[in-house]
């Protein structure tokens, strides 16, 4: 069994990215988007409305230099997230692969 990462958030559907991206927030969505792909980047932002992509750029930018072991902690939530969303049926992601 592979270990998930925080790429493979990549395989939701547009609408499991968004129900996501709510649940997690502004703060911790846009600390654990600071270390990964600009693909990723760009799906989750192109699935907020105008004013949640707005609150959430506003947040990346007042972060400055992050340590990458907050990022990563921040990315690991955000999957701890999406398992306990899958598990439950919120959103359409198998919390087997972790």
């Amino acid at each position: 069994m592979s270990r998930l990462v925080f790429e493979d958030l990549s395989e939701l559907t547009d609408r499991d990215i968004l129900l996501l991206a709510r649940e997690a927030g502004p703060e911790l969505l846009g600390l654990s988007l600071q270390a990964c792909s600009e693909e990723l980047k760009e799906r989750v932002m192109s699935t907020l409305k105008e004013e949640e992509r707005e609150a959430l750029n506003n947040h990346v930018a007042s972060l400055g230099p992050t340590q990458l072991s907050l990022i990563e902690r921040a990315q690991q939530d955000v999957l701890y997230t999406a398992r306990r969303m899958g598990r439950i049926g919120e959103i359409s992601f198998d919390p087997s692969l972790s």
